[in-house]
């Protein structure tokens, strides 16, 4: 008798290990994603429907094998017009003129995809009535905040990624003022727990991300200090042999200083070289340079806002992403696929998008397989990866040129 209840408890324990390890599709039924530019798939300076698709809550809803998952799609050429890649020597864009328009603005119901460009945490809890941000009423709709939509659509899954902007706002500003540029720490802590506890009440699993590091985007690590030859790119020096660095705010550059990609137009005009190099000899704006100190409080808040996230993921039970070391690791060694090593490079590297913020379609796709393989390690499912060969058989435009031979590598990953 011992012996067969023995083997029944077996038979058992091994069924419901079975089941489990593969019951995403029953148990993961629907998903909403929640979070800015980000999360809505926004790439080289607008939102269209072409690269929405390759949002990565899109990607990861299809790899769940939820076939009903609606996102607030916008026509060509987006909104705003997404850059055109114009000259890559020298590089140069242009953005098409005209504005793209919504595509299912009458859908009735909430988006599965409430990520909203430009929306912060605060925001997302408290929209304004009033925006020049048009992403508001075209994701919003009236329908209520971001957290309250998601919560009417009973979801078993959602996906949480906001504080980006909270922090990216000195970046673009080359400003970094707490309560001006910068959303206080403090203040997003309660506010995230606001949101959290809202959320966990829908029962839903909740995967959290946090904050990755400013210096690790192109916008802010493209452009060198130091002046170089615009013929030949070699660095030019002084009398003494030493290179010679822009002007900026303080003077002649110095190691710690980082220019922004805003800066462009302003050295096309001169600015920051001096009249000695054919400059105009005026410093770079304050606005298009960051300084050390500044870069000091940048990260300072990137490692206190995601000490919160982490903390707060714990307290409610969430799985934490870790997009920073993602980024940091990627940042300093690249991301291998097929044998082809893809970088944050800004143009050549093939994971970022034009604007040099958001990423490109294959950047979405690493961080929805990197989800992927967080849920499956988390909750021990099976959930597919993604498959990137199906952005390179179709082509995309922002993903840098690829050598022949590795081209037909990466068809096959």
């Amino acid at each position: 008798m011992k012996k067969k209840l023995f083997i029944i408890l077996l038979i058992l324990s091994v069924s419901i290990s079975f089941v489990y390890s593969g019951d995403y599709k029953t148990e993961l039924t629907k998903y909403v994603a929640i979070g800015d530019s980000l999360t809505a798939g926004y790439q080289s300076g607008g939102l269209v429907s072409e690269f929405q698709k390759y949002s990565y809550p899109n990607i990861l809803s299809t790899q769940l094998g939820i076939t009903d998952f609606q996102q607030p799609l916008i026509s060509s050429p987006g909104i705003p017009a997404v850059m055109q890649l114009q000259s890559l020597s020298p590089v140069s864009f242009y953005t098409p003129s005209g504005t793209g328009i919504p595509l299912n603005l009458n859908l009735q119901r909430p988006y599965d995809n409430l990520a909203i460009p430009g929306a912060t945490l605060y925001s997302s809890l408290y929209p304004p009535k009033t925006s020049s941000n048009p992403f508001y009423q075209i994701i919003l709709r009236g329908l209520g905040n971001v957290i309250t939509q998601a919560s009417l659509l009973k979801p078993k899954l959602i996906t949480f990624w906001l504080g980006n902007n909270e922090i990216l706002g000195g970046v673009l500003s080359g400003k970094v003022i707490e309560g001006v540029t910068v959303f206080p720490v403090g203040t997003y802590s309660i506010l995230l727990d606001q949101a959290m506890a809202a959320l966990s009440a829908t029962k839903a699993k909740i995967v959290i991300m946090n904050i990755p590091k400013t210096t690790d985007i192109p916008f802010v690590n493209t452009l060198s200090i130091y002046i170089t030859n615009p013929t030949t790119g070699e660095l030019i020096k002084d009398t003494n042999g030493n290179p010679i660095t822009y002007i900026g705010p303080n003077g002649p550059m110095t190691n710690g200083w980082y220019i922004t990609l805003k800066a462009i137009p302003y050295i096309t005009a001169g600015y920051g070289i001096p009249a000695a190099l054919g400059g105009n000899g005026q410093p770079l704006p304050d606005t298009v340079t960051l300084s050390p100190s500044e870069i000091e409080k940048l990260d300072k808040m990137v490692e206190d806002y995601n000490k919160v996230i982490k903390n707060t993921a714990k307290k409610y039970n969430a799985i934490l992403m870790d997009v920073n070391s993602l980024f940091s690791i990627i940042t300093k060694d690249g991301y291998k696929i097929g044998g082809v090593t893809f970088t944050t490079n800004f143009i050549t590297g093939g994971l970022f998008s034009y604007d040099g913020v958001h990423l490109n379609s294959l950047g979405y796709a690493i961080i929805a397989n990197k989800i992927i393989e967080k849920i499956n390690e988390t909750l021990e499912y099976n959930i597919p990866l993604y498959s990137y060969k199906d952005l390179f058989e179709k082509g995309n435009p922002t993903i840098a040129p690829i050598k022949t031979t590795n081209f037909r590598v990466l068809k096959n990953n």
